[in-house]
């Protein structure tokens, strides 16, 4: 999931710094997708922020849209499978962290997964 920050990364990066989307999605290990989508979602609503200012709309309407393209990232998460804990996930977990106590004892503390790391296994 991206989060504000990483958003406006992406929108700097591009509009700021010139840089293409795709060394953008190699600098911040996102997906080409991802950051396709919030340069173009980020144009759009700049385009049309200029024709509400060009036909000098109501000016809540403007705020309304500067709101929507600095607010953060929303996910619709209706869709997705819940992710099940079976016994062989647990199984897995269980041999890194076995793994990571042998390698607390042996002193090799550099070699510790964290949990973060393990998760993404």
């Amino acid at each position: 999931m991206i989060r504000l920050d990483q958003k406006a990364d992406i929108l700097m990066k591009y509009f700021r710094e010139g840089k293409s989307q795709r060394k953008i999605s190699e600098e911040l290990n996102i997906s080409r997708t991802t950051v396709k989508k919030y340069v173009n979602e980020f144009e759009n609503k700049n385009k049309e922020l200029e024709k509400l200012k060009s036909e000098n709309q109501d000016r809540e309407k403007i705020l309304r849209l500067i709101e929507e393209m600095t607010e953060k990232p929303k996910y619709d998460t209706s869709s997705r499978k819940k992710v099940k804990l079976t016994e062989e996930v647990r199984k897995i977990i269980g041999d890194l962290i076995k793994k990571n106590e042998k390698n607390k004892e042996l002193g090799i503390r550099k070699q510790l997964m964290k949990k973060v790391d393990i998760y993404e296994l």
